[in-house]
């Protein structure tokens, strides 16, 4: 186990060497990509680990024992890619990322040494807004500021849909939900419904959420549950790793 901290994050765990793959027949890890693949285990003590932002983290370095510089290849930079794995942000103690690079250690190599500056989403936790008696129709949008409305009523959008199937389609702004922990619907006692859900990109710069009812709904509460102070920051993972397979080149 090594450790990082962050200034705005306060101080985060981070379990090295979680998964670590290196280059078999056939390929093992990042869509059949060959190379090495590093995890880790990320735990912030006093914020929520949102997401992972891949384009603006990178790896100063990655050596194995043996002097070998794991992100060239003959002096020019190989392929490499940081990529967050699926989670619950919400009830997840912590965030699984891997690191990969097309170059493999030196055959009898035992350890790597990494230091990465991975920029990291936080947020202090969720807030709810309720918004009640809301009309449920195509064209409606969030009052208080997000860039969230209503884009279909009725039959789905998203799925092949089932006789008296009734859907409610929003669609976010990327920056929108990246805020948006959770829309809940409740009923008029306050009572939450628990409808089907897909989400998927629309390829545009938004999301789309769409929620199926088993019959059709007129009114409802909103509940947006909605990510507080949520903030960027860097966080160093600097670790010496020992290597669990043996390379093959």
């Amino acid at each position: 186990m090594t450790h990082v901290t962050s200034t705005l994050c306060g101080v985060c765990n981070v379990d090295a060497a979680l998964v670590t793959f290196f280059q078999g027949h056939p390929p093992l890890v990042f869509d059949g990509t060959t190379g090495t693949s590093l995890g880790f285990l990320l735990r912030c003590s006093d914020a929520k680990l949102l997401r992972l932002i891949p384009d603006e983290s990178t790896t100063d370095r990655l050596t194995d024992n043996k002097g070998k510089d794991l992100l060239e290849q003959s002096g020019h930079p190989v392929a490499t890619e940081w990529r967050e794995m699926p989670g619950d942000r919400e009830f997840d103690p912590g965030m699984v990322v891997q690191f990969h690079t097309a170059e493999n250690p030196t055959s009898n190599a035992s350890r790597l040494a990494i230091l990465g500056r991975l920029q990291v989403q936080v947020s202090d936790g969720v807030l709810p807004r309720d918004i009640v008696g809301v009309g449920l129709e195509t064209g409606w949008a969030d009052p208080g500021g997000l860039d969230l409305k209503i884009v279909n009523i009725g039959a789905p959008t998203l799925t092949v849909p089932t006789p008296g199937q009734f859907a409610v389609t929003f669609k976010a702004s990327d920056a929108t939900a990246q805020v948006l922990a959770e829309i809940q619907f409740l009923d008029s006692k306050n009572n939450q419904l628990t409808p089907g859900m897909l989400e998927v990109p629309d390829g545009a710069g938004s999301i789309v959420f769409e929620f199926m009812f088993p019959e059709p709904l007129a009114t409802a509460t909103l509940r947006l549950r909605i990510w507080s102070n949520v903030r960027k920051v860097e966080v160093l993972v600097k670790a010496a790793i020992r290597l669990a397979f043996q390379a093959i080149n």
